[in-house]
């Protein structure tokens, strides 16, 4: 599977790398992997069952898409890195499931590696969270951990799905 390098194309911000196809599932119940949250595409939900992050731009195209057309975004798993921002940015679409969690970490520049703080893609309140859990890890290259926000703390921020 051909995997996809996460850029930033204004800034040349990478996030991740991640199969496109891993993004989200779409529709309550559905299996299969679909990059798109339209109601075209998924219906009145769209449901992430397990997202790596990927490309910023991407995930940004994708918040639009729920607002436009008024669709639901559904966080049942693992919500990672560009994942987080876009669940951020569109968090009135949100809900989540006891299966969700958030997890966060500091972006690099391509291709050079260098790190930053991805403060300007969140809310005050999400990384006021962050910063009294020890801050956004992965201070250098070689650090690929993540802090990680449960389904418990992650109420705070979003509604629980019906």
């Amino acid at each position: 599977m051909k995997r996809l390098i996460a850029v930033f194309a204004l800034a040349g911000i990478c996030i991740n790398a991640m199969p496109l196809s891993a993004m989200a599932g779409c529709g309550p119940g559905t299996g299969g992997a679909q990059s798109t949250w339209s109601r075209a595409v998924c219906g009145p939900v769209c449901t992430v069952r397990y997202s790596p992050g990927g490309v910023i731009d991407h995930f940004m195209a994708q918040v639009a898409n729920l607002k436009r057309d008024r669709v639901t975004l559904r966080i049942d798993g693992p919500c990672i890195s560009a994942c987080t921002m876009a669940a951020d940015k569109a968090r009135p679409r949100v809900c989540i499931t006891p299966r969700a969690s958030f997890q966060f970490h500091n972006g690099y520049y391509c291709p050079r590696g260098d790190r930053f703080r991805p403060a300007g893609f969140y809310s005050r309140d999400i990384l006021a969270w962050v910063d009294t859990h020890g801050g956004f890890p992965g201070d250098d290259a070689d650090d690929e951990s993540l802090l990680t926000m449960n389904y418990g703390q992650a109420r705070t921020f979003f509604k629980a799905c019906a």
